[in-house]
Formats: C-alpha cells, structure tokens, sequence
C-alpha cells in the first residue's frame, strides 16, 4: 500500500506536502516520491526527510493550532482557529423518517474506533446516563457503526430512545447532530462534528490530553479522567 502511494505522489508532480501525521513512514514516502518541500513537525523519526521541520514548544494547545501552524508555514493565510462545517440542504422528511423534532432529543453516540477500546466509557455508564435523560423525559437517539448493534441491548426499551446503530449515512449523522440539543459521546469524530456545528457536546476522555484534542471551540466540555497510559499514543 505504501508503495503504491508512493508512486501517485510521485506521478502526481507535487510541489510541497505538509505532514499532519505524527509517524515517519508518509515523510519517508514523500522523500522518497521526490516531492521537493516537504513540512513537519521536528519529530525524531521524521526529521531526516524534512526540508522543512517546526518545533513544538508550547504546551497544551489543540491540535487545530499546531496544524495551522504547519499550514502558514507553507505559506497558507492567517485565519481564526473555529472549525466549521456546511450543510447541503435537509430533506422534507428527515425528522419523520427518524421520529424526532429538531433541537427535541440528547443523541448518544457511544461507540468509538474499535482498534482502541480503551477510548470508551463504559457502556454500562451511557446506559446508566439514558434512564436518568428518560427520567427527565428527555427523548433520545442513538447512534453509531453497523458493527456497534449489539449496544443497542445495553439501553432501556422506551418509545424515547431510539437506536440507530447502522440506520445512517455519514451526512444523516451530521443532521442529527445539527439538530440536536447536546451530543454525548466519547472522544470521537461526532465530538468535532458538533465543534463545527455549535452544537454543545460533552466529549468523555482519558486517552489522550483533552487540551489537545477536544472538541473546539466551546460551548464543549471534555469529561477527562486520565487513565494509566494517558496519554497513550505509542503505548
């Protein structure tokens, strides 16, 4: 796959590449595609295929500052550190296809990358979190991957709280995380989503520094207990 990579970038006659990731092996394909500027953060393993390499000095700012950083660096323009996303039109019957009203249910994505269970509250806890949202006669939605189904049995059956695990595409999730009154979730994709949106999320983390990467900017809040490792990238 590498390799393969390697030979579009190559074929690809780019002028400069700007590495995001932390490992060496994309700053190694990139020299090795011939890719003349070549921008990074001065980490270790990567430096020797850099022509470009920024330190990080400070600590505790989100990761969306250093990866602008990077961009200005290859010339990019100054700009603000919101995230923001746009989009396409609903469709006249998204809330009746789901049984929702806009802005009238808590979406629960309780899931996260399967390669990192660590990453998750434990599902005993959003289950405990739902019966309380029910007692308030809060409605609920669920959501996540075809693959996350068999959480659906950890919830309590209630004509309030409906599971969609595997139900939406990536763009239903964005609406309903648009039209909800608050997102909660685990450090996930859906957090940043809701950054993007103005939606107020509550992001639960231990794996890594919150500071870094939680959802950005507020109104969120990450629920941070570190666990043993944390943080734990190359743990």
């Amino acid at each position: 796959r590498g390799i393969t990579l390697g030979n579009q970038w190559r074929l690809g006659n780019f002028d400069m590449a700007v590495l995001l990731d932390r490992d060496e092996r994309p700053a190694q394909l990139l020299f090795q595609a011939g890719v003349p500027g070549r921008i990074g953060y001065d980490r270790p393993a990567a430096l020797r295929f850099l022509t470009k390499a920024l330190p990080r000095t400070e600590r505790g700012k989100s990761e969306i500052h250093w990866s602008l950083r990077l961009a200005k660096a290859a010339g990019g323009a100054n700009v603000d550190e919101r995230t923001e996303l746009f989009l396409n039109s609903i469709p006249a019957d998204f809330f009746s296809k789901w049984n929702v009203r806009p802005k009238g249910y808590v979406l629960i994505h309780p899931g996260s990358e399967a390669t990192v269970p660590y990453k998750r509250w434990p599902l005993d806890r959003f289950a405990e979190t739902a019966h309380r949202l029910l007692e308030k006669e809060e409605t609920l939605v669920l959501t996540g991957l075809a693959s996350e189904q068999g959480m659906a049995g950890a919830f309590p059956n209630h004509p309030r709280c409906r599971a969609l695990f595997g139900k939406t595409s990536l763009e239903d999730l964005i609406h309903l995380i648009a039209n909800s009154r608050i997102l909660i979730t685990n450090d996930t994709g859906p957090s940043h989503i809701a950054a993007a949106l103005g939606v107020a999320c509550i992001a639960i983390t231990g794996f890594a520094d919150p500071k870094i990467y939680h959802p950005y900017p507020n109104p969120h809040r990450a629920v941070y207990h570190p666990i043993l490792c944390s943080p734990c990238f190359g743990s």
